[in-house]
């Protein structure tokens, strides 16, 4: 009798496994953030520059574009960071995240820079320590945020979404904003204002600012590596 029982709970923590290892259990959570997440007027997440890399990957997994879930940034970081199973991207990859964080893949590269207002000759950056001497917008509880407090930067301006953050900075609510290219240009056209009324100033080299796809820490491996796998051959066929 012992034996039997024993088998039956071999095969009990067996099923387990193969459960916790199913790749169908993930949930994928973002926000919106255009250019790099678009949302449809039901508010279901329909696109985007990293969504597209993300879509792809989910086909090779056979799995739904509806694994996808907008949520506000702060529920689906606490969830990936709490949650096996649990995705989150477009996300930076900083000392902290990467404590608390398992970064799958690369989505993209970016590189965020120091802009000015075309019309503010007063402003004279030439090198990162300059910068120091103006008042900054940036997105609150955001890594450029973190990486400007981390380097000694004490006149920041916050705002609570990149949009509204960009739209201060045209105010001359700011002296300088942190962007990229894309990201400021996207977000200059949804409030009307002209890309080259604003002056790129100084990239930021000591920030990586790339894009990836991240996953909580507890996530079973074979779950991890089954993603990897489809992500590097969507990455592979990607156009060079």
């Amino acid at each position: 009798m012992s034996k039997i029982y024993l088998i039956f709970i071999c095969l009990f923590v067996y099923s387990l496994n193969i459960y916790a290892a199913n790749i169908k259990d993930i949930i994928i959570y973002t926000d919106e953030d255009v250019p790099y997440v678009t949302v449809d007027e039901k508010g279901f997440i329909n696109g985007g520059i990293t969504t597209t890399v993300i879509f792809k990957v989910l086909k090779k997994l056979n799995l739904p574009e509806k694994t996808i879930v907008k949520a506000p940034w702060s529920r689906a970081y606490n969830d990936a960071t709490t949650i096996p199973n649990t995705i989150i991207y477009p996300i930076v990859k900083t000392k902290e995240r990467m404590e608390k964080l398992d970064f799958l893949f690369k989505i993209i590269d970016s590189t965020v820079y120091f802009y000015k207002l075309g019309s503010r000759s007063d402003i004279k950056v030439t090198k990162f320590d300059d910068a120091k001497k103006y008042k900054i917008c940036v997105q609150r509880n955001d890594y450029r945020a973190d990486f400007l407090a981390s380097n000694g930067f004490k006149s920041i301006e916050t705002a609570t979404s990149s949009t509204l953050n960009v739209k201060k900075f045209v105010e001359g609510r700011c002296d300088l904003i942190v962007s990229t290219e894309i990201g400021i240009q996207s977000k200059l056209k949804a409030i009307n204002f002209e890309y080259k009324k604003i002056k790129k100033i100084l990239p930021l080299k000591e920030l990586d600012s790339a894009l990836y796809a991240a996953i909580n820490k507890e996530t079973d491996v074979k779950i991890k590596d089954q993603i990897k796998k489809a992500a590097a051959s969507v990455v592979s066929a990607r156009p060079k």
